[in-house]
């Protein structure tokens, strides 16, 4: 009967070595995977909070959106309909761009669809922060231009 319980207990031994050998795996792949695409870092139960918290790619931007939520919708919106970014898996939409840009920005938007439809009722100007981003980059230009031609002179 002893030796029953020996063996039993080696078996739940290397069962035990086992699963954790594959739950490293897991978290080795996902580490892969989630510093590919750049998302925040996760801790893992066991894990050393210093292990946990740096990022792979030291000199990567941790990114925050500093506009309004209609800004972000305004500006996912307009890079979907001119088809700007396109997807390495295929198709995609305009809420899984929107999903994509929360992601990137450590960012919700709550409400997209009604804050969109706001935007779309707007009586004055629809597109206020696409107009912002064009004068932004007009005003960017002027300056090149003009440091260009106090260079010359």
């Amino acid at each position: 009967m002893l030796h029953f319980f020996e063996i039993q207990k080696m078996l739940v031994s290397s069962l035990e070595e086992f699963l954790s050998r594959k739950i490293r795996a897991l978290q080795n792949r996902f580490r892969l995977l989630r510093d590919s695409i750049g998302y925040p870092t996760t801790k893992f139960p066991n894990e050393s909070a210093k292990n946990s918290e740096s990022h792979p790619y030291p000199d990567v931007l941790q990114l925050v959106w500093n506009k309004s939520d209609t800004d972000l919708l305004e500006l996912t919106t307009a890079l979907c309909e001119t088809k700007a970014i396109r997807s390495s898996s295929g198709k995609f939409n305009k809420k899984q761009l929107l999903q994509t840009f929360e992601k990137l920005f450590h960012h919700t938007v709550k409400g997209a669809g009604s804050k969109l439809t706001r935007a779309r009722d707007r009586k004055t100007e629809t597109a206020v922060f696409m107009e912002e981003l064009k004068t932004a980059f007009s005003d960017y230009v002027s300056r090149k231009d003009n440091d260009l031609g106090s260079r010359r002179n």
